[in-house]
């Protein structure tokens, strides 16, 4: 998330917010838990928070531009596009798995089960949400940044 340019902190920055919207929703979901404004607001700020510390604390932007090009896969191209989100949702989604964990069932005999039930279905539920909103995303910075 931290690029040295502004269109990559732009798309970026969209993408975390969708995607917080939908861990939040899908996670309510899964789960059982009644989803109010008030439950849906706080999982979609904690969900942010998780998201913004990890795209701090880990390269994942890097790490997922050397996997397209071992992968040979160009820039600005569809397999680009979904090797990359690949490699950055597995980073976000985990993070953020693990800190919404903590903070709605605590680290506790519940934790794991909890956790390996819920992060096969945010894993593919963020993937589809990452993917198409990273498209446009990239597409919103684009024109702000300018060509």
């Amino acid at each position: 998330m931290i690029f040295k340019d502004h269109f990559g902190c732009i798309a970026g920055s969209i993408v975390m917010l969708v995607l917080g919207a939908s861990m939040a929703v899908l996670g309510a979901v899964v789960s059982g838990t009644p989803l109010t404004y008030v439950s849906f607001m706080h999982s979609w700020g904690a969900a942010f928070v998780f998201n913004f510390l990890a795209a701090i604390i880990f390269p994942a932007g890097q790490w997922a531009n050397a996997f397209c090009r071992l992968c040979k896969a160009a820039p600005g191209t569809l397999l680009f596009q979904a090797l990359n989100t690949l490699v950055m949702n597995g980073v976000y989604v985990t993070c953020v798995t693990l800190g919404m964990m903590t903070v709605n069932v605590g680290f506790n005999a519940m934790y794991w089960p909890a956790f390996f039930q819920l992060y096969p279905i945010l894993f593919i539920g963020g993937y589809c949400v990452a993917f198409l909103t990273g498209i446009v995303a990239a597409k919103i910075a684009g024109k702000i940044v300018g060509p």
